[in-house]
């Protein structure tokens, strides 16, 4: 996951789990850009997340793996 300077996320990898929050479980071999996070300053990441924080302030979750 990336962001450009105009604040769009890219995203790309293995989606089995939904990871990318594209909708769907297809992974992506190179980066598509995510329709839904936009204006973002800044991305943190761990081990089964990511999140976003935009222009506004306000925080995303945009991917989000939960185990059992």
């Amino acid at each position: 996951m990336s962001f450009a300077d105009d604040g769009r996320v890219y995203v790309w990898g293995y989606n089995g789990d939904y990871q990318l929050a594209l909708g769907d479980e297809t992974d992506r071999a190179v980066p598509v850009l995510h329709p839904e996070v936009q204006d973002v300053v800044q991305l943190s990441a761990g081990a089964d997340f990511t999140l976003a924080l935009t222009s506004e302030q306000h925080q995303r979750i945009v991917q989000c793996k939960l185990t059992e």
